[in-house]
């Protein structure tokens, strides 16, 4: 059994599952994740559990640099490269601009054309605090 590392990003081998976080356990060949928190065990997915345990330490992980003013501003929305969005938030992000992101040169993802509200979103299910700059 492995234990999520937030600040290393990373999973680490843990002889005793005491403390609250993310785990990845080996099961047939396949990681399986696991989300510990007050004594109970959920399984989840691997973005999903890094989300919850990122936003522990850390929720600046999402800006949103508006480009066009409206009623419901549109702009270009980068994801830091250390969280790893859940399927159905990089679906809603890609649909929004009908293209697949750009990814930057330091792994962070930009989505282009992504309306505000639709940001928040996605922000507030990842718990993180969406930037506007």
């Amino acid at each position: 059994m492995q234990m999520f590392n937030v600040q290393t990003a990373k999973f680490m081998h843990v002889e005793i599952f005491r403390r609250d976080g993310l785990y990845r356990q080996k099961v047939n060949g396949r990681s399986v994740y696991w989300l510990l928190e007050s004594g109970i065990w959920y399984s989840t997915t691997y973005s999903e559990g890094v989300c919850l345990a990122k936003a522990e330490i850390d929720v600046d992980c999402l800006e949103l640099q508006i480009t066009e003013d409206a009623d419901d501003p549109i702009g270009t929305l980068r994801v830091d490269n250390g969280l790893p969005l859940p399927m159905p938030h990089l679906q809603a992000l890609t649909f929004c601009s009908g293209f697949h992101p750009d990814k930057t040169s330091d792994g962070s993802l930009t989505f282009e054309n992504v309306p505000s509200s639709v940001a928040n979103s996605v922000a507030r299910s990842v718990h993180q605090q969406l930037q506007i700059i």
